[in-house]
């Protein structure tokens, strides 16, 4: 980090890519342990992160919920495009 600070302080319009490049490497980092990394500027977002919740399988979602089907007692199946 004293690097970083030397670097921004005899170049100050140098941050934004001293911060592009440290996305980046953080990105191919994550993407070496098997974590997908959409977009680098998530990775802000992420350093605030103090818990991770995943289902069974691993995958995050998005915090909506949407009925994809639902089957009744007769076991009839419905999708929310069904016509009734």
């Amino acid at each position: 980090s004293g690097g970083v600070a030397v670097a921004v302080a005899a170049v100050p319009e140098g941050l934004p890519l001293v911060a592009t490049v440290a996305q980046m490497a953080a990105a191919r980092r994550l993407s070496r342990r098997g974590v997908l990394v959409r977009t680098p500027r998530t990775l802000e977002a992420l350093g605030r992160v103090d818990t991770m919740c995943f289902d069974k399988t691993g995958t995050l979602t998005e915090n909506r919920l949407r009925l994809v089907r639902a089957a009744t007692a007769d076991g009839t199946v419905l999708a929310p495009d069904d016509e009734r």
